[in-house]
């Protein structure tokens, strides 16, 4: 919450809360309830997003024991290498192939960044830089309302003093636990994207416009109203996690702890629903069907889909067109 000016009146603040759950706040009043909300009130909020109890939220959320202790030990295994590198006054030298300034990256996320099977992820990638050190934190499988509640990364910010925090989340609060079958709506006649100013806000800004307006209009009929009130909280929990970093929680900059620090996240390409096993024959690839045969390819949109009648494929892909 902002401490550098009178907190807003408790009524107005529910009454914007529940303008977010209904789909029918501005983008100037999203932009005025940000700095207000505390960790209770994004409790709260997902809470009815999801119509579910606390207790039920983080049941749902929680990594599963073999997935938490896999990625435990890639952590371990990555962090052991971060505290080798770090050494010997790793931030005042540079790369010697390249000359590039030496930096110090804590990374927190999902399985974007902490992929332990068969593949190199994100991080994997940027660790590999000689310049880099980087400490991670990411979980596959991971929620951003756990990265939110946990805060690890508090700890290792201020222990470690990065010039470079990168986070990943949202996704597995979106597709997890079959979660979007929730977000969408089989009747087609949806209008709650003309309800959102947020959803219209950020189309309009959007780098480039979709191929297909028509079939993007047409996707946008079977969106479901909690959609659009999830993505306005991924909002409100981005702005917490990084005004946070960047200012105290205080709103100037002044009074963040961490001057300089680079914050990057990542997006997602647009989706194609499929169950498909198998993408072309490259003996190669010879993993991507052991990977997608036994972690449940097809389960993080199709099957959810297919559970509210989405079985036109044209319809499917509609609901994630360019």
């Amino acid at each position: 919450m902002n401490h550098d000016r009178e907190a807003m009146d408790p009524v107005i603040k529910k009454d914007l809360i529940d303008k977010l759950l209904n789909n029918t706040i501005t983008v100037n009043e999203l932009i005025k309830l940000r700095p207000e909300i505390n960790e209770f009130d994004l409790s709260d909020i997902i809470q009815h997003i999801y119509d579910l109890n606390l207790e039920q939220v983080r049941k749902i959320a929680a990594l599963a024991p073999v997935m938490a202790k896999v990625d435990a030990l890639k952590n371990s295994q990555r962090n052991t290498r971060f505290i080798k590198k770090v050494k010997n006054n790793f931030r005042k030298h540079t790369a010697k192939h390249n000359g590039l300034k030496n930096r110090v990256v804590v990374v927190e996320g999902d399985s974007w960044f902490n992929y332990p099977i068969l593949l190199s992820d994100v991080i994997d990638w940027v660790a590999m830089e000689e310049n880099m050190a980087v400490y991670s934190l990411a979980s596959g499988g991971d929620w951003l309302m756990n990265m939110v509640s946990a805060k690890k990364y508090v700890e290792q910010l201020s222990t470690l003093q990065p010039d470079v925090f990168i986070i990943s989340g949202g996704g597995n609060d979106l597709v997890g636990n079959r979660r979007i079958a929730a977000m969408v709506t089989h009747k087609g006649d949806s209008n709650e994207f003309e309800n959102s100013a947020f959803a219209k806000y950020l189309y309009e800004k959007a780098a480039k416009a979709p191929d297909k307006p028509e079939d993007f209009k047409r996707g946008t009929q079977f969106i479901s109203k909690d959609f659009y009130a999830l993505l306005a909280f991924f909002q409100l929990q981005y702005y917490f996690i990084i005004n946070g970093i960047l200012t105290g929680g205080k709103g100037k900059g002044e009074n963040g702890k961490f001057p300089g620090i680079q914050i990057i996240t990542q997006g997602y390409d647009y989706a194609i629903p499929s169950d498909k096993k198998i993408a072309g024959y490259n003996p190669l690839k010879w993993y991507r069907l052991f990977a997608r045969t036994f972690l449940g390819h097809g389960g993080w949109l199709k099957t959810p889909l297919q559970l509210r009648v989405f079985t036109i494929p044209k319809i499917s892909a509609k609901l994630f067109m360019p």
